[in-house]
């Protein structure tokens, strides 16, 4: 009977081992992919960055001349905040992890593991919000292009 209990602890202490095992290779995996996983987050931040920014001054251009179009144009405002606030909340954890350094140090490496769902959250919302304005924008494309064949018939 001692000799069952003694085997089963065993087998739960090797379990727990295996476990232990595969959670410091997975860890030891994301450290070594850390700089590439930020640099591409930081290329992507910058893209969308400039993105908003271009619908930003094109809506800031173009004169108002219908009611449906304010109501667009709130819409495509609302959408662009909620981008920038998303792409503030990447950009400040890129900042904790990077600093001012191009290189990331082991803390920085170490401050994105920790902080990686929470990443992983507001990179899944950016993609959510991104797809709704790409979504708005055709609409306001297909507006447009209407408004500007009524006008030439």
């Amino acid at each position: 009977m001692e000799a069952i209990g003694l085997t089963a602890s065993c087998l739960t202490i090797a379990g727990c081992a295996y476990t232990i095992i595969k959670d410091l290779r997975d860890l030891r995996a994301k450290y070594k992919q850390t700089d590439e996983v930020i640099d591409t987050l930081c290329v992507q931040v910058s893209t969308l960055r400039s993105a908003v920014y271009g619908l930003s001054s094109w809506m800031e251009r173009r004169p108002l001349s219908a009611a449906k179009e304010k109501g667009l144009r709130l819409e495509l405002r609302q959408s662009l905040d909620a981008c920038g606030n998303l792409i503030s909340a990447l950009q400040r954890h890129l900042t904790g992890v990077k600093g001012q350094s191009e290189n990331i140090s082991a803390r920085g490496k170490l401050r994105h593991i920790l902080g990686e769902e929470e990443l992983k959250e507001y990179n899944r919302m950016l993609s959510l919000q991104v797809q709704a304005l790409s979504f708005l924008v055709q609409v306001i494309q297909l507006y447009v292009s209407h408004r500007l064949r009524i006008a030439t018939m």
